[in-house]
């Protein structure tokens, strides 16, 4: 099945412990798990910078990078990692604001378009990573939130398998889709999680890369 550029991508489901969410957001939030790599992460670039340097992995220069990718490789894959369908909490310049398929207070909800030219194949694969750790309904469609569009295969993921079911299953209208927490930032997320996160990915590249010489954090 072909989709289009930008096809948009639903899922809801039942509000899950907030710690539980909070877990999850810090494994695959796009910011956090980039390692503070440049380049990565919104606007906010004092944020940014904190974040490269409590984790010590990419120093000042761009060239040092080539060095890391080996280790933010490795780091992604023990992640909940994803190629379309993101958490983006921590740093995120979207102009709705920050976003993602668990909130921090634990709602299910995700409601957005996603690409560029994704195939249907590649989305259920991040449905099944995600499913690994929420229940969930999910519903593609062939156009934007912006169009008017039909949904062209919902699925069903309970226990960690994900299920194709019929393009008949109820379709939420919009106002039961989250809305944001405040568009106006773009931080999503306390401060306090975003520097665990750090400590975290440090302790990771220490324990499982010690050959690595990391920076010194701030």
């Amino acid at each position: 099945m072909d989709l289009p550029k930008w096809p948009r991508v639903k899922i809801v489901g039942d509000r899950i412990d907030p710690n539980k969410a909070k877990e999850l957001i810090l494994r695959s939030d796009q910011f956090l798990t980039s390692l503070g790599m440049h380049y990565s992460g919104g606007n906010d670039h004092n944020l940014v910078e904190r974040y490269r340097r409590l984790v010590g992995l990419f120093g000042e220069e761009l060239e040092s990078e080539s060095q890391a990718y080996e280790v933010l490789t490795a780091y992604r894959r023990a992640c909940v990692s994803t190629q379309y369908i993101h958490n983006d909490w921590a740093s995120c310049s979207y102009i709705e604001g920050p976003y993602g398929w668990v909130s921090p207070r634990g709602e299910i909800a995700f409601d957005k378009n996603v690409g560029k030219w994704p195939s249907l194949e590649e989305i259920v694969g991040d449905l099944t990573t995600i499913a690994a750790h929420i229940d969930f309904k999910a519903y593609v469609t062939d156009g934007e939130y912006c169009e008017d569009s039909r949904v062209v295969a919902a699925y069903e993921a309970s226990n960690g398998i994900v299920t194709r079911v019929s393009c008949d299953l109820a379709f939420p209208s919009r106002e039961t889709i989250l809305t944001n927490l405040d568009t106006r930032q773009e931080r999503g997320i306390p401060l306090s999680w975003i520097d665990e996160a750090a400590k975290t990915a440090r302790d990771w590249i220490a324990t499982n890369h010690p050959q690595y010489p990391l920076h010194k954090p701030i």
